[in-house]
């Protein structure tokens, strides 16, 4: 019925009227980290074609589906690394341009 694309999450109103199971493919990449939420019961995501994200549709399926990527608790960890080295080097290099003054004076 509707279909709505903001960064990386998908929304999705569907309905499958048919009495066989149905598949959506989404132009997202099967990683990690994506989260799958409906107001039905039934619907799955796998792997589809060139490792795309398939949503499997049961028979007699209605409502809205959400894909949205969460990610993973370790990369927010390694963000926190990255940002806390880069601050140690910028304190080592102003610390140094300190030390380099005081011994030319």
């Amino acid at each position: 019925n509707s279909y709505e694309k903001e960064n990386l999450t998908i929304t999705i109103d569907c309905v499958n009227n048919s009495a066989l199971y149905s598949y959506i493919e989404l132009p997202l990449l099967y990683y990690k980290g994506y989260q799958l939420t409906t107001d039905g019961e039934g619907v799955t995501m796998q792997p589809g074609n060139n490792y795309m994200i398939r949503l499997i549709i049961p028979a007699g399926f209605e409502g809205t589906i959400v894909t949205s990527f969460e990610g993973m608790w370790y990369w927010r960890v390694a963000e926190l690394i990255t940002v806390l080295s880069g601050i140690y080097m910028v304190y080592v290099w102003i610390s140094k341009k300190r030390n380099l003054k005081l011994i030319s004076k």
